[in-house]
């Protein structure tokens, strides 16, 4: 169980990271040298939470993506290249289908504005819906044993810890 929870662990981290940057690297590089362009970067709110042990490789992938586009950002400036990210809720995909009681789930259009008007105006960090934003920012600034307690009440109320990791790639 714990092998397979590491394998899908790798995984998450090798399309959410590696696949990102294997693709805007390439991007980054030609708009650079051209002194114009704009790239986004597909993140999201859980990002901000941090790592709980039944929900790390997700929220860390996030916010690995996060902090890059963080520090990115001011170099490409310099060059002509905006780079933004994107950390949306919970919006209607596969991805959360079958998934109960998730809160404030977009619709794709819905988002999809949200994103086209971030890029619009050139905001650093397109995070949406704002109190999915502003709880899963808060989550991030609870001390590690305050997680903890709150990990152990999520395995005692969902059973399984392997529940984050089979729902979220």
């Amino acid at each position: 169980k714990t092998l397979a929870s590491i394998g899908m662990a790798r995984e998450t981290i090798n399309i959410n990271v590696m696949g990102v940057l294997n693709t805007i690297t390439p991007a980054m590089e030609l708009m650079a040298n051209k002194r114009h362009g704009q790239i986004a970067v597909m993140s999201s709110a859980a990002s901000f939470i941090g790592g709980f042990p039944t929900f790390s490789s997700y929220p860390g992938s996030k916010a690995a993506l996060r902090n890059l586009v963080d520090g990115l950002r001011p170099v490409l400036a310099l060059r002509g290249v905006r780079l933004n990210l994107v950390c949306p809720g919970f919006i209607e995909t596969e991805m959360i289908a079958g998934m109960k009681g998730l809160p404030m789930v977009m619709g794709v259009g819905e988002c999809v504005e949200k994103i086209r008007e971030g890029l619009e105006m050139n905001q650093g960090t397109i995070a949406f819906p704002y109190p999915v934003y502003l709880v899963t920012f808060l989550l991030g600034a609870f001390p590690p044993e305050a997680k903890f307690a709150l990990n152990s009440l999520l395995i005692r109320v969902y059973g399984n810890p392997g529940f984050f990791l089979r729902n979220a790639a």
